[in-house]
């Protein structure tokens, strides 16, 4: 019959042995010491009656509804800590840009405020690129904005 179907042996083997794996897997492991200070292992006591420490195996994992649903709540959290990690992120990029722009505009204000008050003339272009002259009163209306522009700007 074995070498008729080798195959059907080798199956009823393999199912055989995989019937014993979860019974081994929680057997009880005795650990003692013998006459010549050796250490033995083993899933029998000692065979000479020998004091042997009964060492049990780690637990199974578990697919209990309840292991479930710790499982479940821990990549819940972990998925939140996540989102957090990244808008925290985001935010600190945007504040670094808001930031940026604040300093260019601060920049910007005290560049103009130093051009205004640096001469009394102060000209610009008209529509058709000639330059004329900036009156006396827009001239101080300017400066008194990028006096506000720094003050709002360069804090």
């Amino acid at each position: 019959m074995i070498t008729r179907h080798p195959l059907r042996l080798l199956s009823t083997i393999l199912l055989a042995a995989t019937a014993v794996l979860p019974l081994s897997a929680n057997a009880t492991i005795y650990k003692w010491t013998d006459a010549n200070g050796h250490v033995h292992y083993s899933q029998n006591p000692p065979p000479d009656g020998r004091k042997a420490v009964e060492i049990k195996p780690p637990p199974q994992p578990a697919d209990t509804p309840s292991a479930l649903k710790n499982l479940k709540a821990k990549e819940k959290k972990f998925e939140q800590s996540r989102k957090d990690r990244l808008k925290a992120q985001q935010d600190r990029a945007a504040a670094e840009k808001k930031a940026a722009e604040k300093k260019t505009r601060c920049n910007d204000a005290r560049n103009r405020l130093e051009r205004l008050t640096t001469t009394n003339r102060v000209y610009t272009t008209d529509a058709q690129g000639n330059r004329i002259r900036v009156p006396e009163p827009e001239r101080q209306a300017a400066i008194e904005r990028a006096r506000k522009d720094i003050a709002k700007f360069c804090r």
